[in-house]
């Protein structure tokens, strides 16, 4: 059976060597989707280092891997709340278009989302692409964002994410998803 696996980190020191990192991503991450206490607690205690008009700016980034292969790894990381979002717009447009694309938000890196056939989606970043089941793929992926996203609005007191709480649901309808 095929194995897909999604789960978002945020980076908790300056990386100065991205092999250190590659090798070692324990020593430079929290992995939120395990538990989020560690990184509700960090921004707790340091909230003017990582929330600027109520709008919360840490780097990390969303760990990609399919049958026990990391397709997008720690090396790629962004401003982690910008990165959600942005492919929230991917999903809503393939959910309206057929097919979506946007770049990491600071950097080259483009992550495109289409169809393959009527059970499969082809999603690539950086030109790596994976073909994943349609319903597992958004499944997975909407799930987690609805669990970033509520860390910010229930745990954080961010209310600004309410936004994207909202474009899950109205996702969610147009795929004909299963509330999660």
């Amino acid at each position: 059976m095929n194995s897909l696996q999604i789960n978002s980190f945020i980076l908790t020191k300056k990386v100065t060597d991205l092999a250190d990192l590659i090798k070692y991503p324990d020593d430079y991450t929290i992995n939120l989707s395990l538990t989020p206490q560690p990184f509700v607690k960090i921004i707790k205690e340091n909230p003017s280092d990582y929330i600027q008009e109520g709008i919360l700016v840490i780097d990390g980034g969303v760990i990609l891997s399919f049958n026990n292969q990391t397709i997008v790894g720690h090396n790629y990381w962004d401003d982690l709340t910008t990165l959600w979002s942005y492919l929230l717009n991917v999903i809503e447009d393939y959910s309206t278009y057929g097919e979506g694309s946007c770049f990491y938000p600071d950097q080259p890196i483009e992550i495109h989302l289409k169809d393959l056939d009527s059970n499969s989606v082809v999603l690539s970043v950086d030109n790596k692409e994976i073909k994943v089941n349609k319903n597992s793929f958004f499944a997975k992926i909407i799930f987690e964002a609805k669990y970033f996203f509520e860390i910010l609005t229930n745990d954080l007191m961010l209310p600004k994410y309410k936004h994207e709480l909202k474009q899950i649901e109205d996702i969610c309808k147009l795929l004909n998803l299963n509330r999660l």
